[in-house]
């Protein structure tokens, strides 16, 4: 199992079908919305199964056993929920 370390988070990239409660001010082609996969030591605010949304050119794209991750950085989480509505 591939693990992200100190203040990274690994995502796996979804596509977001309804947008239910969640108002978009940006184009949807600008961010991207990505299930969390692992996170570091040093990461204080999200965790593993939370969905997460950031600009679509943050991260660095990382594959591991033919499936594609983003690798980011705490800081380049624009939000977070427990659940997609």
């Amino acid at each position: 199992m591939i693990q992200a370390i100190k203040d990274k988070i690994l995502i796996y990239p979804v596509k977001v079908e309804r947008k239910g409660s969640l108002i978009l001010t940006a184009k949807e082609d600008n961010f991207q919305v990505g299930v969390v996969v692992s996170v570091g030591e040093d990461v204080k605010y999200v965790k593993a199964k939370d969905f997460v949304w950031t600009r679509s050119y943050e991260g660095v794209p990382i594959t591991y056993d033919d499936i594609d991750y983003i690798s980011l950085k705490e800081d380049s989480i624009l939000a977070f929920s427990k659940e997609l509505r």
